[in-house]
């Protein structure tokens, strides 16, 4: 998530920055030159987009870390890890905003110890009259035996305690509500958002239990495991105009029903309206969709080539994007919202655009490098916030120093030095009652912090350690001790002093 002030750059800051190479390698049809000041005008406008079945070629960053890749010798398979499984059945109503849900469940105890029953996370039931639960049972209809809410928890008792390696599955019947709000689960005149709004299961670690974190004051505190989704949802017939913006492609059987499939992310999410206009550009073979509302369309061509440029860069930097689509949603809650496939970003930051010079331009970067620090790369968010936010806010930087080097001097200014941001780094969500330190500390002084380990290690050292940290992370939950073990062997130098000079104890 990211938090910016509402307002336009200025003018004497932007510079001409996009090429007719550049525009070629975005989208689908080549084009004069834009420039900072004026969105592009070739990305594709459709509903559904049109997807041309020859994506142009990527564009090259300032610089590439090419891993250096060996033939192992041949060992036994691995042992396949068997991530939770959910299957969703949802009949949504767009007049009453109301969604009926089957939730299938499967769950493979992955820990050395036996459970005796699921705690699963139900950050909808943190609002009263959103959630309803209607039956918790087995596979052959007999209900799960004291089956509960307790507060924002879901407690299902086992019967036969589950041991190592062994699954089971059930199913979950709820009603969810949504409330007349610009929210993260709520909807508005022009649209319904639903994040965080199924049961899931949180990390497991042995000798300490199911990881679930208190909400704080400020910032995110859901951790998530990698899971595999289906998505079914069915719309009524006076709804086929619907427009559902998801976490991953859908198909769209008829008129009114819509299937997703997404496997290995944290999260599914998505977002309905009839509004959406969409408009399309490429990073590579990668698809870049983004629903936008009618009036922004212009600037929504602009955040299409924003985000095309980021993901062509940081697969570049890190490690490669593994999905063929991405997504991001015009939406009228407050800031932007990170998701796996997808993020969310509030209208007024379309409705003032000054070119990739804006925050437009920097929180498309931002959101898109949760991909691989959030996404790829999991942490405990209430815990560790600046293992991803710091890591985003950074890679805003990186963004512009390998493609638009002239407006670097720009963002430290707008992003950062302005707000003489104070506090340390390595503080929890639950360290501050209001927003503002709270980024001052995480987003910015973390970006200070990466940015003077950058300059000690050089440009070649740092994205190596940045790729070496993305491939042994993937899929797993970092912790802060894991960050820095690695960056003390990737540095000769002596890290400590920034240490001390970022963190607290």
């Amino acid at each position: 998530m990211i938090y910016l002030p509402h307002y336009v750059t200025k003018s004497m800051l932007l510079a001409t920055i996009l090429t007719t190479g550049l525009l070629s390698a975005c989208f689908s049809t080549p084009s004069a030159t834009a420039t900072a000041s004026t969105a592009p005008e070739t990305a594709a406008v459709s509903s559904p987009p049109i997807i041309p079945s020859q994506p142009p070629a990527t564009l090259t960053p300032a610089f590439q870390y090419t891993p250096v890749i060996s033939t192992p010798t041949p060992t036994a398979k691995p042992q396949v890890v068997q991530r939770p499984a959910y299957d969703f059945e949802i009949s949504y109503d767009p007049t009453a905003q109301k969604a009926e849900v089957k939730q299938r469940v499967i769950y493979t105890n992955q820990s050395s110890e036996t459970l005796n029953q699921f705690q699963m996370v139900v950050e909808a039931a943190r609002k009263a009259g959103v959630f309803s639960l209607q039956s918790v049972i087995w596979p052959d209809g007999t209900p799960v035996e004291n089956a509960h809410l307790e507060d924002d928890r879901l407690i299902i008792p086992l019967v036969v305690p589950l041991v190592n390696s062994r699954s089971v599955s059930f199913e979950i019947n709820y009603v969810l509500t949504l409330p007349e709000a610009a929210s993260l689960l709520g909807y508005t005149a022009n649209q319904a958002a639903f994040i965080d709004w199924y049961p899931y299961f949180p990390p497991y670690l042995s000798g300490q239990g199911w990881v679930i974190e208190p909400a704080g004051r400020v910032g995110e505190h859901l951790v998530y495991p990698p899971a595999d989704f289906k998505v079914t949802i069915r719309v009524p017939d006076t709804a086929a105009g619907l427009i559902i913006a998801a976490s991953a492609p859908g198909e769209v059987i008829g008129n009114n029903i819509h299937q997703f499939n997404l496997q290995n992310a944290r999260t599914f999410s998505w977002s309905a309206s009839s509004k959406y206009q969409v408009v399309t550009a490429y990073s590579g073979n990668i698809t870049v969709n983004g629903y936008v509302f009618p009036e922004h369309v212009e600037s929504g061509k602009a955040a299409a080539v924003y985000t095309a440029e980021a993901l062509t860069l940081f697969s570049s930097l890190f490690t490669p994007y593994p999905r063929d689509t991405f997504s991001f949603v015009e939406v009228e809650f407050a800031d932007g919202q990170e998701g796996d496939g997808i993020f969310y970003l509030n209208k007024s930051y379309f409705a003032y655009t000054s070119g990739v010079g804006s925050g437009l331009g920097a929180l498309s970067a931002h959101e898109v490098a949760h991909q691989w620090w959030f996404s790829a790369v999991g942490s405990n968010q209430a815990r560790y916030p600046w293992l991803d936010e710091a890591l985003c806010t950074y890679s805003e930087l990186l963004y512009y120093q390998n493609l638009h080097p002239e407006l670097v001097e720009w963002w430290w200014q707008y992003r950062v030095d302005s707000y003489n941001a104070t506090g340390w780094v390595n503080s929890s969500i639950y360290d501050f009652q209001a927003y503002r330190p709270y980024v001052n500390a995480v987003y910015l002084r973390g970006a200070r912090f990466l940015d003077e380990i950058h300059q000690q290690m050089g440009n070649e050292a740092f994205i190596s350690f940045l790729h070496s940290y993305a491939v042994a992370y993937a899929g797993k939950l970092a912790r802060p001790e894991d960050f820095i073990a690695l960056l003390r062997q990737s540095d000769s130098a002596d890290i400590q002093p920034i240490l001390d000079k970022y963190f607290g104890n």
